[in-house]
């Protein structure tokens, strides 16, 4: 599975300086401590969501490297599945495929729900692409490896099967070399009496 915002999309910059304009302050995307920003800017949750679809949602660029890997994993035979929390507005969703046709980013499929832990079980998946922190401990705690992007609201999540990566490069070699940093992260956790 493979995330939107923060991951594919680098949605952030571009959010923050929405926000700061909206509200009239100066934060940067370092002053993000948790993955919603409402409470950063003293907003509700709603204008929170009326604000993000007041961005130009083609113009955003892509995180650096996301469609090329993507393909790459594609082209080796991995299945990407989008999950994305976009779910407020039907338009959106019809925008968000023709972002990812304009860039030729593969995907199997695509889902708009704000509930991706359950998708992720229906469709089976073997492994997560995301930046939540709060997704990452509940697919650490199912038992599924996720590549999580490091972000100023996630540097504090840790997991037996959370690997941390900086970029889509690490994240290619991570999904490639899945298996034996597993082993790894088992062999230190083993105690003997």
């Amino acid at each position: 599975m493979v995330d939107l915002d923060g991951v594919f999309v680098n949605f952030y910059p571009s959010w923050i300086a929405k926000l700061n304009e909206k509200t009239g302050q100066n934060r940067n995307v370092e002053d993000l401590r948790e993955l919603y920003a409402d409470r950063l800017y003293g907003i509700t949750r709603e204008q929170l969501i009326e604000y993000f679809y007041e961005l130009d949602v083609l113009a955003l660029p892509e995180v650096p490297g996301a469609s090329f890997y993507l393909r790459k994993l594609h082209e080796e035979g991995h299945e990407n599945h989008i999950v994305t929390a976009r779910v407020y507005y039907d338009y959106l969703k019809d925008l968000t495929k023709e972002y990812l046709r304009r860039l030729n980013a593969p995907y199997d499929s695509i889902t708009f729900e704000v509930e991706k832990l359950e998708v992720i079980m229906k469709l089976g998946l073997d492994t997560v692409i995301e930046d939540d922190p709060e997704m990452a401990l509940k697919c650490d705690s199912k038992g599924i490896p996720i590549i999580l992007f490091d972000a100023p609201y996630n540097r504090d999540v840790e997991g037996e099967r959370i690997f941390r990566v900086n970029n889509w490069e690490q994240a290619y070699w991570t999904i490639r070399n899945m298996d034996y940093l597993l082993r790894q992260k088992e062999r230190k956790c083993l105690v003997f009496d």
